[in-house]
């Protein structure tokens, strides 16, 4: 639940508060094994390039 928060905010800090909720639901898809089908989340990287999306 860190990275969606720490996605959250750093898309605050670069676009403010209408950022807030697609970059905490982006981080929390890209790191979710169960939805994306793998053993293991994206980490941190993806959730930070899904910001610039």
């Amino acid at each position: 639940m860190m990275i969606p928060l720490f996605a959250g905010f750093v898309a605050k800090s670069i676009a403010d508060k209408p950022a807030i909720a697609p970059a905490m639901i982006g981080a929390y898809i890209a790191n979710d094994p169960e939805l994306l089908g793998t053993k293991a989340g994206a980490g941190l990287l993806l959730p930070l390039l899904s910001l610039l999306l």
